[in-house]
């Protein structure tokens, strides 16, 4: 999968390159091998500047383009890398239900084209 990681009001170091990458691995796992070659651009950051800190003061958003459909998750957090946790989490979720609802909607048409041969 190719990935463009972006921070946003703070420096962008290889510890977050290296963590996001682990991450995306999970991601990886759940997506079929004809959509691994897709885009994925993430964005993490802080909020703002003027806050030294608070609740939710960093962000973590995905991107990500797979076969004519496009997922986007956006999770807020008090540490970075609970935010890139939780955005992983939300992504391979929402991937995973658009799979089990093709699925679903794949059988229902086998079962409507065997149906209209029966009756042919």
């Amino acid at each position: 999968m190719r990935t463009t990681i972006k921070a946003t009001h703070m420096p962008h170091t290889n510890a977050i390159d290296a963590y996001v990458h682990t991450k995306i691995e999970l991601l990886e796992r759940v997506l079929a091998p004809e959509e691994k070659s897709h885009i994925a651009r993430i964005d993490v950051g802080r909020g703002t500047t003027h806050h030294k800190s608070g609740k939710d003061a960093f962000y973590a958003e995905i991107t990500l383009h797979v076969r004519k459909k496009d997922f986007r998750v956006t999770v807020k957090a008090p540490d970075l890398y609970i935010a890139i946790d939780g955005m992983i989490e939300k992504i391979v979720k929402e991937v995973t239900r658009h799979h089990k609802a093709v699925d679903v909607q794949m059988k229902r048409g086998a079962r409507q084209a065997k149906a209209q041969l029966r009756g042919v």
